[in-house]
């Protein structure tokens, strides 16, 4: 029995779309958590709001970052894997995993570090900034 890849045969179209949806789902969830989060945070005080949105950015930037690793690694692999490389795919996961541990490690130390002058440079409500950084810890 021979298998074939997918990606070689199938229509360009129904690719697109078996690839697609489930980003497009998993960002969907996302942001659906945050707002909904947003509106129960809300409930509790309006300093508890700003220093949830104060802290989105932060959030979003290391899921950038988790995103950016992943796809760079991912094309590394199918590009070694398509050359039917495996050696070199396999070492490709453990350095991605390596790397992704390690930026990851790196960005939750330094968003420690300048959290409080972070949070500091957008607001003066010293509860809401307590508020914050005191959950962190």
């Amino acid at each position: 029995m021979q298998t074939n890849n997918k990606m070689a045969v199938a229509p360009v179209g129904k690719l697109i779309w078996q690839m697609s949806i489930p980003p497009l789902i998993s960002m969907f969830l996302q942001y659906s958590y945050n707002l909904i989060d947003s509106a129960f945070v809300a409930r509790l005080s309006e300093n508890a709001l700003t220093a949830v949105s104060l802290s989105f950015p932060i959030t979003t930037l290391m899921n950038a970052t988790s995103i950016w690793i992943g796809v760079g690694v991912n094309v590394m692999i199918a590009g070694y894997l398509g050359q039917r490389k495996q050696n070199e795919a396999n070492a490709t996961v453990t350095h991605g995993l390596l790397l992704a541990f390690g930026i990851g490690a790196l960005l939750n130390l330094l968003s420690l570090l300048i959290m409080k002058p972070y949070f500091g440079a957008f607001t003066n409500n010293e509860e809401s900034l307590n508020e914050k950084v005191n959950s962190t810890f």
